[in-house]
């Protein structure tokens, strides 16, 4: 009777050694599941995030693209007022000739000419300014969206490593129970 006693109370301790490997063995796995949750939730915000600065990129250059169609209509424009104004300088030199009717128009005519010009170099200074600063920022949202896709893949890498230990641990713990 005392060596039936013993020995199912030695059954009984290896049976609660067992319970507490496997408590202790789910509790791990747990662990480890929550932090692969935690981080596909954080690659999952990154890809949200870099995906927002891709669409800010696009209608940026969407924006860039219609300026430069506006831009593209301006100087043909210019161009017609120049020609315009070229064609009238150049009329009023072969029919006047000279006297103050042709100086005062000749004079009006360079004005306007003048103007021309001072208009059209004042929106090419504002259009390159414009571009320098839209190139500044579109490198900036290039630099931010640099940062946003290492940040998915920093936490790919952290999720791919995680689900590994966990299936290699899974897989260990699978060959200890086949061999008892």
């Amino acid at each position: 009777m005392q060596t039936q006693t013993q020995e199912v109370m030695s059954l009984v301790r290896k049976s609660e050694e067992e319970t507490e490997k496997v408590r202790l063995e789910k509790m791990s796995i747990m662990q480890k599941w929550t932090t692969a949750v935690i981080n596909l939730s954080k690659r999952d915000e990154a890809l949200e995030s870099f995906r927002n600065a891709m669409k800010k990129q696009e209608l940026a250059l969407k924006n860039v693209k219609a300026e430069i169609d506006g831009t593209k209509e301006e100087i043909i424009n210019f161009q017609e007022k120049h020609e315009h104004l070229t064609t009238l300088r150049f009329d009023f030199f072969i029919k006047k000739g000279k006297g103050a009717d042709f100086t005062f128009a000749l004079m009006s005519v360079n004005l306007n000419l003048f103007e021309f010009y001072s208009l059209f170099s004042l929106k090419a200074e504002r259009l390159c300014m414009n571009r320098k600063n839209q190139i500044k920022r579109i490198k900036r949202q290039v630099e931010d969206a640099k940062l946003e896709l290492n940040k998915v893949h920093e936490s790919h890498l952290k999720t791919s490593e995680t689900l590994k230990m966990t299936e290699n641990q899974g897989n260990l713990s699978k060959g200890i129970d086949k061999k008892n």
